[in-house]
């Protein structure tokens, strides 16, 4: 972890991260091909950090963010990253560059692992059969044109928003192991945000999507084909929560999301892995009440 750099007065003085142009490189082809190698070496855990709070913000708050919001984000991980580094150092548009550069590569990440697991819970299987064809294409229909996607079940439409699909995934991408962002950042994930919910639906009917005609042909997860359809998701789940408020349905199926992603990363629940509170005796309690009461107000802080 860097040292932060201190000025002859005592106070953190403000470093920039710049980088290092390569000899005979262009001014264009530096700026549009920044890495992390390309700093300081004492700014790279930093920058690191910095991308994975990217990521994270962006999961649980908003994938497909405007301009405003995203630089809104970048600026915020950057500033969590250097208070957790306990760094002072100002943002460049290099640097910021860099962490929009790998935080939004997540919804390819999600992508990723969304395919074998949606490709697999509905037996999609390439083959040259007509009759297969016309009968795949149906299902594809059935599960995004009347919302089957939505249901654990989706022949009896049976358990809304609890496609099994959802936990796989979410398993997959944040909660793979110890050091997962799941793990890591549990605060953030804990309960599972509606904003994450919305993503993985969204990014199943991408799957989805590529089997409409009866074959695979894939269909690349971008903000311009899928954004309307997230918000959709986002506005539904939102919807459902109102309308089951009183029943807590999706708030359990938050937080039960959670648990079980964290309980089969391996490290346990919340409530064993954090430190054990010392509570202190009743009988403390009653000989302060008694020293307090027994003189004035003078005689406190003396």
């Amino acid at each position: 972890m860097p040292a932060s750099p201190t000025s002859a007065g005592g106070q953190p003085s403000v470093s920039v991260p710049r980088v290092i142009r390569r000899a005979g490189e262009t001014e264009s082809k530096h700026r549009s091909k920044i890495k992390i190698k390309d700093f300081d070496p004492e700014f790279h855990s930093t920058i690191h950090l910095a991308c994975r709070y990217y990521q994270v913000i962006l999961c649980t708050h908003e994938p497909f963010p405007l301009e405003n919001e995203q630089d809104r984000y970048l600026r915020e991980a950057w500033q969590l990253a250097c208070a957790e580094h306990e760094v002072n150092l100002k943002a460049n548009r290099d640097v910021l560059n860099l962490v929009k550069q790998r935080g939004s590569q997540v919804q390819g990440e999600v992508k990723r692992h969304a395919r074998p697991v949606t490709t697999g819970h509905y037996k999609f299987d390439d083959r040259d059969d007509h009759v297969y064809q016309d009968q795949l294409a149906a299902l594809v229909r059935e599960l995004t044109m009347n919302h089957g996607i939505l249901f654990k079940d989706h022949e009896v439409r049976m358990g809304l928003f609890e496609n099994p699909c959802t936990a796989r995934i979410l398993r997959a991408q944040w909660f793979a192991d110890a050091h997962a962002e799941g793990i890591s950042f549990h605060a953030y994930f804990n309960p599972i945000p509606l904003p994450t919910l919305a993503l993985l639906f969204t990014a199943i009917e991408n799957c989805v999507d590529e089997w409409k005609d009866g074959r695979f042909r894939s269909i690349d997860f971008t903000e311009k084909l899928y954004r309307e359809k997230y918000q959709s998701y986002l506005t539904n789940l939102g919807t459902w929560g109102d309308h089951a408020q009183g029943w807590h349905i999706l708030a359990r199926l938050q937080k039960c999301l959670h648990d079980k992603a964290r309980t089969l990363s391996g490290v346990g629940d919340l409530q064993t892995t954090l430190p054990a509170v010392r509570k202190l005796p009743h009988d403390i309690f009653d000989a302060a009440v008694r020293e307090a009461t027994a003189g004035g107000e003078e005689e406190m802080l003396e």
